[in-house]
């Protein structure tokens, strides 16, 4: 339930230079019903949907899905479009008008996370997480988050 940047938080457990994004996808597509809801926005809007593994080492520790919508990736906020492997958490605390709405407890099974992420797991396990919307200059994006087995089973 920790407000702040759980990169920062995982560089500090990890160590920040065995600390890495690896980025798995990054593509457009419409926003579903549901999360057009979350996102505030109507039906059918075109998204960046981002998706990466935050690992230790060579160990993936969180599974992160990013949905920025379109309309959100203007003036300076077009930097989100080529985040690549940099921190969108890094990115998002640095900027002086963000603003975080409420944390929303998630559960789902590993069969429903992409293969890097579920890997090591029986596909059936629960896997617990949080989805919160972000605001930079007033515009939404939606993180989701989902902490990985391995990541309890590190022990740091």
């Amino acid at each position: 339930m920790e407000p702040g940047s759980l990169t920062q938080r995982l560089i500090q457990t990890c160590n920040s230079r065995s600390f890495w994004v690896k980025l798995l996808n990054e593509n457009y597509r419409q926003v579903s019903l549901d999360e057009a809801y979350i996102l505030g926005v109507r039906d059918g809007v075109r998204v960046k949907v981002r998706e990466v593994l935050l690992q230790c080492d060579e160990t993936p520790w969180v599974y992160a899905r990013s949905l920025i919508p379109v309309t959100s990736l203007k003036g300076r906020l077009r930097r989100l479009k080529q985040q690549g492997n940099r921190s969108l958490g890094a990115t998002l605390f640095a900027d002086r008008t963000l603003r975080r709405g409420p944390l929303e407890i998630r559960c789902v099974h590993a069969a429903g996370l992409p293969v890097e992420a579920s890997a090591g797991t029986d596909k059936t396990d629960p896997v617990w997480g949080r989805r919160s919307i972000f605001y930079l200059q007033g515009m939404p994006l939606l993180v989701s988050e989902y902490f990985l087995p391995a990541l309890f089973k590190s022990g740091r």
